[in-house]
C-alpha cells in the first residue's frame, strides 16, 4: 500500500537536500497520498539521516476538530503549546461567531460543494461542517466521509438551492476556465440554484481544500455565500476569492 502510494504522488522527496538541512521537526500528512508526499517516502528519508532525532508529526484531518487536534500536535513538536492554546482559542471564537450569527437564519438553503469535475465529486470530510456553521444544509456528502461521487440521477435529487464550485487545488481563475465543464457536468437548470442566481464559483485552493488554519476564513466566505443578508461584511471582506456563475448556456454567435 505505501509503495503503490509513493506511485500515486507527483512529487518526489530529496532525501539529499532534507538531510542538509537537519530538521528537528518535519511535518507530513495522510489524507491524500496525492496532495503531498506520502508518510512513507518521508519515514524512509528520515531513516537515512543517520544520527539525528527528527520528530515527524503526520496530519490526518478528517473534521473540523481535526484540525484543533493537529494544531496541538504541532505545537507540541515545537514546545510552542502556549501559543498553539492562543491560536486555537482565536479560531474558536471566530467560528462561533459566525454560528451565532447564522442562527437568525430564517431559512437553511440546500448547499451543494463540489470539489471535482470529471467525475463529479462533492465536499466531503469538513465542508459538511462549513455548511452547516454557515446556516446551509449540506447535501449528498456527510461529514468525516471522502467525497462522494453522485451520478446524474444522484445529482438531480439533490435539489440544490445554492452551489459553489471550488475543484481541488484551482485557483479561482481556473475553475472559472471550466464553465463549459461545469454546465455540463451539474444539472444547474434543474437545481433551483440555477433560477435563484445562487450558483458560485470558489479558490478552492486558497481556502476549502486544505486542512489548515485558512479553514475559518472558509467559514466566513462560505457564510457570504450561503446566508448573503446575514453576512454582507464578509462578501466584501472575500470578494476576490468568488464569482457568481451563470447556470444558463451562453447563447451561440448570431
Amino acid at each position: 500500500a505505501d509503495a503503490g502510494a509513493a506511485a500515486l504522488s507527483p512529487f518526489a522527496l530529496d532525501g539529499a537536500l532534507l538531510a542538509a538541512l537537519a530538521p528537528d521537526v518535519v511535518i507530513t500528512q495522510d489524507l491524500c497520498d496525492v496532495c503531498a508526499v506520502p508518510r512513507a517516502a518521508v519515514e524512509a528519508a528520515l531513516a537515512r539521516v543517520a544520527g539525528r532525532r527528527v520528530a515527524l508529526v503526520t496530519l490526518s484531518p478528517w473534521r473540523l476538530d481535526d484540525l484543533f487536534r493537529d494544531l496541538a500536535a504541532v505545537a507540541r513538536a515545537l514546545g510552542r503549546e502556549r501559543e498553539g492554546a492562543a491560536v486555537a482559542a482565536a479560531w474558536r471564537r471566530r467560528l462561533d461567531a459566525v454560528a451565532r450569527r447564522a442562527a437568525a437564519a430564517l431559512h437553511r438553503p440546500r448547499v451543494v460543494t463540489v470539489e471535482w469535475l470529471e467525475p463529479v465529486m462533492l465536499g466531503g470530510t469538513w465542508m459538511p461542517e462549513l455548511v452547516a456553521l454557515a446556516g446551509g444544509e449540506a447535501v449528498g456528502a456527510r461529514a468525516g466521509e471522502k467525497a462522494p461521487q453522485p451520478n446524474s440521477a444522484e445529482l438531480d435529487r439533490l435539489d440544490a438551492e445554492v452551489v459553489v464550485v471550488k475543484p481541488c487545488g484551482y485557483p479561482l481563475p481556473q475553475t472559472l476556465a471550466e464553465a463549459a465543464t461545469i454546465r455540463s457536468a451539474l444539472p444547474l437548470a434543474r437545481w433551483p440554484a440555477g433560477a435563484l442566481g445562487r450558483v458560485f464559483v470558489a479558490d478552492g485552493s486558497a481556502y476549502f481544500n486544505r486542512p489548515g488554519p485558512r479553514l475559518v476564513d472558509s467559514a466566513e466566505l462560505l457564510a457570504a455565500l450561503v446566508q448573503p443578508a446575514l453576512f454582507p461584511d464578509f462578501a466584501a471582506r472575500y470578494a476576490g476569492a468568488f464569482a457568481p456563475f451563470c447556470a444558463a448556456r451562453p447563447a451561440p454567435p448570431p
